[in-house]
């Protein structure tokens, strides 16, 4: 009994040992007041360690030297971050990026991997409540257990390269996605792109979504979707799926629907009552879909105006 006992302890002192440390920022430097590789501006009086949990709260941050690779960063009240280098999150329980009416802006590489376990509550990247998050370089999502991003009442603005394998996008709650150039998705179980109600998804001119493949659904709309770009999505049932009350303006560019499935459900574009897709002239729509199953499938009330191209693919 006394070798169980000696036995047990260790292994709770050994799972102590591993519990992330919150840093938070506090700005104390009288020199460099927003320098994140400065150990006067936290608390601790050291800059984050490797695994660390790291709090901004209402302070301005620059990254501009390499910083070790981290549990999960907060920024909430205001906050804004500038990331000039590389930004790494490994295996952390709920989220890796968590902004809260703040602000990051990205210029260098953020990689978050292993966010969370649960769909429904963990996210690698959650932007909440009025905050912003523009990347000028590369994000990179690798969460095959929790969700991608999730933006709610917050804009996301793409001007680089976003990269998920993970289960998906989802924008909810008049939150906004701008893509200006590179969005490659990909998600095996759930929609690797999800708006719902009130979201807003507008690709540019210079934007391109391609990759994009689900197991059963691919692009999922309740929201608003405006293209001028490329959208190119693959899916095993339902590439496209406009469910009621939603709008698709394809104004220009081209947008290519591929269904791979061989059993239930198959439609390339799925438009549900009440719901519409408005072709504009100079569009162009590439649908793919096995024999015998529809390219296009507009419910009773649902809208499908076309002025532009339509081609179908074998």
């Amino acid at each position: 009994m006394k070798r169980l006992l000696i036995f047990c302890s260790l292994i709770f002192l050994s799972s102590t040992l591993l519990e992330a440390q919150i840093t938070t920022f506090t700005g104390g430097d009288p020199t460099n007041p927003n320098k994140w590789n400065e150990g006067n501006n936290w608390d601790t009086g050291i800059v984050p360690l490797s695994g660390d949990t790291v709090s901004i709260d209402g302070d301005s941050v620059s990254i501009t030297t390499v910083s070790p690779e981290l549990y999960s960063l907060e920024l909430k009240n205001g906050a804004s971050l500038l990331n000039r280098q590389q930004l790494t999150f490994n295996n952390a329980d709920t989220f890796g990026i968590r902004l809260v009416g703040s602000t990051i802006r990205n210029e260098g590489d953020i990689l978050v991997n292993e966010a969370g376990s649960d769909y429904s509550s963990d996210r690698a990247i959650e932007i909440f409540s009025g905050s912003k998050l523009i990347n000028d370089s590369l994000i990179h999502v690798e969460n095959l257990n929790g969700a991608g991003i999730y933006v709610i009442t917050s804009e996301l603005v793409n001007n680089g390269t976003i990269s998920v394998s993970a289960r998906g996008i989802a924008i909810s709650d008049h939150g906004q996605i701008f893509n200006q150039d590179s969005m490659y998705l990909r998600s095996v179980l759930l929609n690797p792109l999800r708006i719902a109600s009130s979201g807003e998804f507008n690709n540019s001119a210079s934007g391109i979504v391609h990759g994009i493949v689900g197991h059963n659904t691919g692009l999922y709309s309740q929201g608003d979707i405006s293209n001028f770009g490329k959208i190119s999505v693959t899916s095993g049932q339902r590439p496209l799926f406009l469910r009621s009350n939603s709008s698709f303006l394809h104004q220009s560019g081209l947008v290519a629907l591929v269904s791979t499935g061989d059993s239930g459900s198959i439609s390339s574009l799925t438009i549900e009552t009440n719901a519409n897709m408005d072709m504009s002239t100079g569009s162009n729509l590439e649908l793919s879909s096995p024999d015998g199953h529809h390219y296009i499938d507009v419910e009773t009330g649902g809208i499908f105006d076309c002025r532009g191209v339509i081609e179908t693919m074998e």
